[in-house]
């Protein structure tokens, strides 16, 4: 069923898997599919358990997890919330225990809430590698935050049905399958939690200063996140050039509710190899042309708002996103009236859309440091009837961030055409304010090595190093607005 696209040219490449995608489609309605259920299954005195990384590695604390909503480790908590195909929670109980649970936690200290919300092929059984990679990195910032901050770590993990077929012909052309869920979860449920956790988050800062929260989003996961945060930043962006005083807008740092009280926007929104159309993001950058035609720019002081990055190396965007969405444009031709920009802008994705891209990524330094990959002895995660098969061998990541030597750039402020954070150097394009905070970079493979390469651990060092300067960044406004009479 593979078919051979090295040495071809792109559009021969594109074409091959076109024939390759409609004729696996017609396939595909015999093959077994995972359980559109619950997965965490735990109630009352089960639905929190405390445990470690270290005693995941067994196949009994496995199932006993695999039942719970809650894992509390002695560096960070984690709450998973679920969701089914129809975009909506599974459980309310869920829910309101991982809301509980956040509060409980942020009681008397500041806490770091970062929600993940994973992608294509992945869902939220115990050893998931996306879910295992998710509590590494939330042990690494648990880590650091025991000789900082001191404040607990808290992640969310938004699981959906990301794995459908369970075959390997099956995971590779549900694409566009599990891109309608993702769509409907961006309406639904998916995108009311988002903003539950913001409204929490900015609930929680009132009372702890300190307190961050990090959004990031992978894939269709990606799509889910932007339809959630996208309209709360165009309308912070709007807010922020009709209330300018002069050329410069005031840092963007959040909006005003219909009470009139200010909701601060997540510390940093990361869209990883995000998979949705160039025409759902076009607004932002029209409101950034419409921008500059009033002679506004950006505050010198401005932090980033919303990185979009996606890999050269990426092809499930680059050839599978747009075949798909080809093949839906062939069963629309009203949409062909739109003309060619609307077509181009509905058939690749927005992280990969020429006009859109603000910065270059690249490696700073060679790594040997290995990527997070799957080891061979991992549990598959296809869930169908028997948690049995989701359970047994290695149930964690490797994620070691390289140490990066120390550069000129390292305190270079946010708005430097050229900067590094951690082993990734951004290059600022020339013809882009450079103290614009929506980003999207264009990431060569050293950095993302494929789709699924969120976890290496080159990538990794990027994001925790920028989460650590903007954190720095707004602790020192804080200071400053306390010490200003």
């Amino acid at each position: 069923m593979s078919v051979k696209v090295a040495g071809l040219s792109p559009k021969r490449r594109y074409g091959s898997f076109l024939l390759s995608f409609i004729t696996a489609t017609a396939l595909l309605s015999s093959c077994r599919t995972s359980q559109n259920t619950r997965l965490h299954l735990g109630t009352g005195d089960q639905i929190t358990v405390d445990t470690t990384i270290a005693k995941l590695q067994d196949t009994a604390e496995q199932l006993r997890v695999q039942e719970a909503s809650i894992e509390r480790h002695p560096d960070f908590s984690l709450g998973t919330i679920e969701f089914n195909d129809e975009g909506l929670s599974f459980s309310s109980q869920q829910r309101l225990a991982v809301t509980k649970m956040i509060l409980d936690e942020a009681r008397d200290r500041g806490i770091i809430l970062v929600v993940f919300i994973h992608g294509w092929k992945h869902n939220a059984t115990v050893c998931d590698t996306n879910l295992s990679c998710f509590r590494s990195v939330l042990q690494e910032l648990g880590q650091r935050e025991k000789v900082g901050a001191r404040r607990r770590v808290i992640g969310v993990y938004l699981g959906w049905r990301g794995l459908t077929y369970c075959n390997p012909i099956g995971r590779q052309f549900s694409f566009w399958t599990r891109k309608r869920i993702g769509e409907r979860l961006g309406t639904n449920q998916a995108r009311r939690t988002i903003n539950d956790l913001l409204l929490l988050h900015n609930q929680i800062k009132r009372l702890h200063s300190d307190t961050r929260f990090v959004a990031v989003g992978h894939s269709l996961g990606g799509g889910v996140l932007f339809s959630a945060i996208g309209p709360l930043y165009r309308q912070a962006l709007h807010d922020a050039i009709e209330e300018r005083r002069g050329s410069v807008l005031d840092p963007i740092q959040g909006f005003l509710d219909p009470t009139g009280c200010k909701v601060e926007l997540p510390d940093l929104v990361v869209l990883a190899n995000p998979a949705f159309e160039a025409e759902l993001y076009k607004r932002t950058p029209a409101d950034l042309v419409d921008m500059r035609k009033k002679g506004a720019r950006f505050s010198p002081a401005q932090f980033p708002l919303l990185l979009s990055v996606s890999s050269d190396g990426d092809t499930a965007t680059h050839i599978v996103f747009p075949v798909g969405q080809t093949v839906r444009l062939l069963f629309s031709p009203i949409m062909w009236l739109r003309g060619g920009s609307y077509l181009r802008r509905n058939i690749i994705a927005a992280a990969n859309y020429g006009p859109y891209i603000t910065d270059l990524a690249s490696a700073v330094a060679e790594t040997s440091t290995p990527s997070a990959e799957p080891v061979p002895s991992r549990p598959g995660n296809c869930f169908a009837d028997d948690f049995s098969k989701v359970t047994g061998g290695d149930c964690g990541c490797r994620l070691n961030p390289p140490q990066v030597a120390s550069t000129d750039e390292e305190n270079q402020p946010f708005s430097a055409k050229s900067r590094s954070y951690g082993n990734v150097h951004l290059e600022r394009l020339p013809s882009v304010d450079p103290n614009n905070p929506f980003i999207v970079a264009k990431a060569t493979r050293a950095v993302l090595k494929n789709h699924s390469d969120i976890f290496n651990p080159t990538f990794i060092s990027f994001l925790i190093e920028l989460v650590h300067r903007v954190d720095e960044h707004k602790s020192g406004l804080a200071i400053q607005s306390r010490l200003e009479p």
